[in-house]
């Protein structure tokens, strides 16, 4: 190019430079493309375009690099907030979001003046099934929990876990009650199924409490304490249940308490008292062993059954500490008709969930032993069925140590929800004990005559002893010596007593039945 003049050279420069800033302007704002072209008039402004490239290419390579950055700073930061409101277990909302998600719905409800259910859930004995089995297989419980209970839940439900076994739902635009407890039918229903983890199969249940929207409470505060309260009821129903809340619930959540109160000062000091009730051979009329039964000397009440505190006990953590008391009660009053030169009695001792589950039992046990000087062979462990069906692998264990011992080992509320009998031949088990339920209606009901049958034969063919438990009237005595039973145990036969009547009765000559 010629240059005419120094002044046509710098506005032919300040020309070039203009076009360069245009371009560098556009490249920064991502917008330069390849089809700009830079004129190469002379060496000095190629050598300035190279640069400009260069720095060009840099400048969209660092734009890349910051999208990225801000891609992945997006997906970390969404990462984090999901995990500050979610479960990291189950993958369901946690309080915080469920918070945030019903203000929503509770301001919808409010004005379509709609109903909904706030429904408080509690796994039944999961923490005996995480001390036995371990967190890990409790944490694969807690997914498949989870998982069941989301699939019959209505689309739109919010279901959430509050923590520990504990989980939450709340059904909106329900219309009645009905609703709510066809719903939870089903939630039951999903549950029923063994559930195989790890090889094992575990049999698990929940209870459930319902508070009503906006009868029951109109924030979620007060709704969630109905629903615990009305839980509780549930619980205290035999789990495996649902409870509506009502108004009453309170009073008496307060009431239970109490009691409770004065249930831990019993055990502290010494109000509990051991009761025996004798089961009797009808093959020598004579006894075979008696069953130890718990009673609470109240000091204003008198005296009160087991059916009415132990469940406060399980719900309460006190059940650990009666079941080690009854024991002990059990074998001092072993080494005291001993001592008396009694004849030698076999004593059943119901064993709870908290015992059977407590990996330290077998040696507090042995401990126990030592210490009253009592023959193993004296003690007879009765475990209701659904407690060693539910704990299958640990009933086998437990089985065949308290049999290594010489404990005898009985299966008490025989035939009630289980129709699957095969676990009893991999089972070391000496009698079967038939539900009260099955004799009281034998005399009305040939379908529970046949159960009995059924389940003398099956005694019968595993070498069994089979005792009709809740025997009241001369008939069903009878009746069960008629269909085979080894013996019988009830009111017909003997009221529970004190350890002091029990060696008199044994010393008597006459036959008991």
């Amino acid at each position: 190019m010629a240059i005419e003049s120094l002044d046509s050279y710098k506005k032919y420069v300040k020309e070039r430079l203009d076009s360069f800033r245009t371009i560098f302007a556009k490249a920064s704002i991502g917008e330069y493309s390849e089809d700009v072209a830079i004129p190469e008039d002379n060496e000095e402004f190629a050598e300035l375009a190279t640069g400009i490239q260069v720095m060009i290419e840099v400048i969209r390579e660092r734009i890349g690099e910051l999208e990225n950055e801000i891609a992945d700073r997006k997906i970390i930061e969404e990462r984090i907030r999901h995990q500050a409101l979610h479960d990291p277990l189950t993958g369901l909302p946690n309080r915080k979001l469920l918070e945030e998600r019903l203000a929503e719905v509770f301001q919808n409800a409010f004005r379509d003046d709609q109903k909904m259910a706030v429904v408080y859930f509690d796994l039944d004995r999961f923490k005996q099934i995480n001390d036995v089995y371990g967190h890990q297989v409790g944490d694969m419980l807690l997914k498949e929990f989870a998982g069941r209970v989301g699939e019959v839940l209505p689309p739109g439900s919010l279901f959430a876990r509050l923590g520990g076994d504990e989980f939450l739902v709340v059904l909106h635009k329900v219309k009645s009650q009905t609703d709510v407890s066809n719903i939870l039918k089903r939630v039951v229903t999903a549950l029923e199924s063994p559930m195989s983890i790890e090889s094992k199969t575990l049999f698990l249940s929940t209870s459930m409490g319902v508070a009503m929207f906006p009868r029951d409470g109109r924030e979620l505060s007060t709704l969630v304490a109905n629903s615990d309260v009305a839980l509780l009821q549930a619980k205290h129903a035999g789990r495996n249940h649902f409870r509506f809340y009502r108004a009453m619930m309170n009073r008496e959540a307060s009431s239970r308490m109490q009691v409770v109160q004065e249930l831990r000062h019993a055990v502290a000091s010494e109000q509990m008292e051991i009761y025996y009730q004798p089961v009797v051979d009808f093959s020598t009329n004579r006894i075979m062993n008696a069953e130890a039964l718990l009673r609470w000397r109240h000091p204003e009440q008198g005296l009160i059954e087991a059916h009415d505190f132990i469940p406060l006990a399980y719900d309460h953590g006190i059940m650990r500490m009666l079941g080690e008391s009854t024991l002990r009660g059990v074998l001092q009053s072993q080494r005291t008709w001993q001592r008396q030169g009694v004849s030698r009695i076999r004593v059943a001792v119901n064993l709870s969930t908290r015992e059977f589950t407590d990996r330290t039992f077998m040696e507090k046990l042995r401990s126990m032993l030592d210490e009253f000087e009592i023959s193993p062979t004296l003690l007879e462990f009765e475990i209701v069925e659904s407690l060693a069906m539910e704990n299958i692998d640990l009933a086998k264990d437990r089985f065949k140590a308290f049999h290594k011992l010489g404990i005898t080992i009985a299966i008490d509320d025989f035939g009630m929800g289980y129709s699957s009998l095969g676990y009893l031949k991999d089972l070391s088990v000496d009698k079967l004990k038939i539900d009260q339920s099955f004799v009281r209606r034998s005399l009305k009901s040939k379908e529970d005559r046949a159960i009995i049958q059924t389940i003398v034969a099956l005694g019968q063919n595993l070498n069994l002893k089979v005792v009709g438990e809740g025997v009241e009237t001369k008939e069903q005595l009878n009746l069960l010596r008629e269909l085979g039973c080894s013996g019988v145990q009830g009111f017909r036969v003997a009221r529970p007593m004190s350890g002091d009547m029990l060696a008199r009765w044994v010393a008597s000559s006459e036959p008991l039945v």
